[in-house]
């Protein structure tokens, strides 16, 4: 809620509207939003829309406007629209950025309606990613796991992003290092190394929820940045969310094995310097009261001088210290970054290392989205299938559905998303009574959305894995090539297959050397003989001209070959048989090939789980399938439960409660309705739709105000019903009943139930 209610029946106020940059005068608004409630038959994620019908001033335009003659003052698609509303306790944004959708006018008046919507259109892209898993074995040789964990949430943030929308700092230009942090360790820039328990090595970091999303803790990390970059060129910057009750954490840079670091803890943020090896200087110091509720910070090492350097820290709100200076050799100024390692048994939120040709970019920024994960751990997921090209508000959709969570675009212009649960636990901001601010209510009882049971459907995961090439994903038939021919084919996973980490890197099978990882099946090969006729044995391809392949990687799912023989014999695509090779094992003569081998493989098939509470026998079942978007039964259970939780029973809401103009009240805000008079019940919920209609009258301005929400909870406001008190009176003659009461009308009257007791 951004401002009170108002005082007694208010009904008037004042609305500022902006079109097209241009302030006018409406004569009527209107805007209408609300969010997915969860429910059967509740809201739909919907923009927030609705219309402004205005009249350009005589000193604008004296004719009237059409699209063929358009006139000054008159928006044109695609034109930003913004609305406040005041009734009586101070002007609060209601849409603070939208576009013009319409408009529309009359040959008869010079009065122009425009429709406008806010940003969801921003939505509505598409976005294509690689596969990525919660534990990824290491790269080259290393034998070891990188574990940077995997949740929905994160798939969230990524889309997010994505489509211009940040809980965490933007990826300023110049950064070779980000990672947003947001259930995941993966990065949007550089390479992740290694990911694991600070205090456990091998296990997994923990993961937790945090203001803006998710954070990490008791985590060691490490990335390689994607580019070459050093102090001496633009500077160095270290940028970073500040969890609060954080412990300690830090951002470590590499330099020509000299490390700058960024420290954080509860009680400070500092930035040290190693000069010379194993002795830091701590330059630059900024504690946490000064720092107050600022969500990101900057630490920037610029050269002054030779073998000097100049620190300073600013948060994104303006927030400064004093500028600090230490010594740092030339040597180490004009070294490339190395690695960025960032540990701690303390809280780790997103993060970025950058060079930027403009200092402290990041200041101002605010968050234009937040991330209300589920309380505890949120929902896991084991593997993220590739993504080519699909719509993001669809898999917004699609998640939303899998976390039990809706989102929005708020009045202030951020776009939220709530668990459902999170958010209907909330306190309640305001207590509307039907004495001062409620002037009518309606309720309606979907009794046909009541269900027998829920039945999720899923995906359960099977991992194939090796610290080398040894996982088959995909292998040829043996084709036959005649001289001169080109052969083009593609590799496609199937549908229900993520391919991780596979060996572009063909090798020629017959080549010198190459028998120990074929025999072993390690790698990916590629090869041919020529047959052999009668007695004459096959012999490989090489002695007798060039076999050429190339393979193309197209997505992270498919892969083109391109095959090529420029020897005047027949070729067949497979190893010598078993007469001609002694150096293979016999199970690896007459093998087709090519081969395509890699080191992870999940095989994703369809799971249901059943709710373990039921509804009326005879009732529809609802079937909810999430697809990729839930892997544990875990998971798939929860879900299952808290979707019966409030369908398995009847969920009536107030469908249609007209209020006292109340621009402060926001969608999502959970209120209390108190109604002593008529239904003598009290009220908790969520308001899930909003509505709001003003026109102007003479110099004031009417509007009526329309809410809808599902209560929560509901409660009596004092007394008793006449059921009620019967119910508990004993089955005692009148005389034997008023012996036992033993106190005065009055005071019976006062406490009809306790006296029974």
């Amino acid at each position: 809620m951004q401002r009170g209610l108002p005082s007694g029946h208010t009904l008037r106020g004042s609305v500022t509207t902006t079109l097209g940059g241009r302030t006018v005068d409406p004569s009527a608004v209107s805007i209408d939003r609300e969010y997915a409630d969860g429910l059967p038959g509740g809201g739909s994620f919907t923009a927030a829309s609705g219309e402004v019908t205005y009249t350009p001033g005589a000193d604008v335009v004296s004719q009237v406007s059409t699209p063929w003659a358009p006139t000054p003052g008159v928006p044109s698609p695609e034109d930003t629209v913004s609305l406040s509303l005041n009734a009586g306790v101070g002007p609060v944004p209601v849409l603070p950025q939208g576009r013009v959708a319409d408009a529309s006018g009359a040959l008869s008046s010079r009065d122009v309606t425009v429709g406008f919507t806010d940003l969801y259109r921003s939505l509505d892209q598409s976005i294509s990613w690689d596969a990525m898993a919660s534990r990824m074995v290491a790269e080259g040789d290393g034998g070891y796991w990188r574990n940077p964990g995997l949740f929905g949430v994160s798939v969230v943030d990524r889309i997010f992003r994505h489509c211009g929308w940040y809980a965490t700092p933007y990826r300023i230009p110049g950064t070779i290092v980000s990672a947003p942090m947001q259930g995941s360790a993966w990065p949007e820039a550089g390479k992740l190394d290694r990911a694991e328990r600070l205090s456990v090595p091998g296990a997994a970091p923990g993961w937790i929820t945090s203001p803006w999303g998710m954070q990490a803790r008791d985590a060691t990390l490490t990335y390689t940045p994607i580019a070459q970059r050093a102090i001496s060129d633009n500077g160095l910057e270290i940028t970073t969310m500040l969890p609060p009750d954080s412990g300690t954490a830090r951002i470590v840079c590499w330099f020509a094995g000299r490390r700058v670091q960024l420290v954080w803890s509860d009680v400070q943020v500092f930035v040290s310097v190693e000069q010379p090896v194993g002795s830091f200087a701590n330059v630059v110091t900024l504690s946490r009261t000064a720092i107050g509720t600022d969500e990101a910070i900057t630490a920037r090492v610029t050269r002054r001088a030779a073998g000097r350097v100049v620190v300073e820290i600013r948060t994104n709100r303006g927030t400064t210290s004093g500028t600090g200076e230490t010594a740092l050799t030339d040597g180490v100024m004009t070294s490339n970054l190395e690695t960025v390692s960032v540990y701690g048994e303390g809280r780790i939120g997103a993060f970025q290392v950058s060079f930027p040709s403009v200092p402290f970019s990041i200041q101002g920024w605010r968050p234009s989205a937040v991330i209300h994960a589920r309380a505890g751990i949120p929902n896991r997921l084991q593997v993220l299938p590739p993504a080519e090209g699909e719509n993001c508000a669809d898999m917004l959709e699609q998640l939303a559905t899998a976390e039990y969570a809706t989102y929005w675009i708020d009045e202030t212009g951020v776009l939220q998303w709530w668990d459902l649960d999170r958010l209907a636990a909330r306190g309640s901001v305001a207590t509307l009574t039907t004495a001062d601010h409620v002037t009518a209510m309606k309720w309606s009882n979907s009794l046909a959305s009541v269900y027998s049971r829920v039945v999720v459907k899923w995906k359960t995961t099977a991992l194939s894995v090796s610290f080398k090439e040894r996982i088959d994903l995909w292998q040829g038939n043996g084709e036959t090539i005649s001289p001169g021919d080109t052969l083009e084919d593609f590799i496609t996973a199937p549908d229900n297959e993520v391919w991780l980490m596979p060996d572009l890197a063909f090798t020629r099978a017959g080549s010198v050397g190459y028998s120990f990882d074929f025999n072993h099946a390690i790698g990916s090969f590629f090869g041919g003989v020529v047959p052999g006729e009668g007695d004459t044995p096959d012999y490989w391809s090489s002695t007798a001209g060039v076999l050429g392949f190339t393979i193309q990687k197209i997505t992270d799912a498919a892969f083109k070959t391109t095959t090529t023989w420029n020897g005047t014999a027949t070729v067949v695509a497979r190893t010598l048989d078993s007469e001609a090779e002694s150096a293979l094992w016999r199970i690896r003569r007459s093998f087709n090939l090519p081969i395509l081998r890699g080191r992870m493989k999940y095989i994703l098939n369809d799971a249901a789980t059943t709710s373990t509470q039921s509804g009326p026998a005879g009732t529809q079942e609802m079937t909810v399938d999430v697809g990729r978007w839930i892997q544990y039964e875990d998971e798939a259970q929860n879900l299952a439960d808290r979707l019966a939780g409030v369908v398995t029973t009847p969920s009536p809401e107030l469908s249609d409660v007209s209020i006292v103009p109340a621009p402060g009240l926001q969608l999502g805000d959970k209120i209390t309705i108190s109604d002593p008079l008529i239904s003598r019940l009290t009220y908790q919920g969520v308001i899930y739709a909003d509505s709001r209609s003003i026109s102007t009258s003479g110099s004031g301005l009417d509007m009526t105000h329309t809410i809808r929400f599902r209560p929560t909870a509901v409660s009596r406001n004092g007394g008793a019903t006449w059921a009620e008190w019967a119910s508990t009176v004993r089955p005692d003659t009148w005389k034997q009943w008023a012996a036992d009461q033993g106190g005065t009308w009055n005071q019976w009257g006062a406490d009809p139930l306790g006296a029974e007791d």
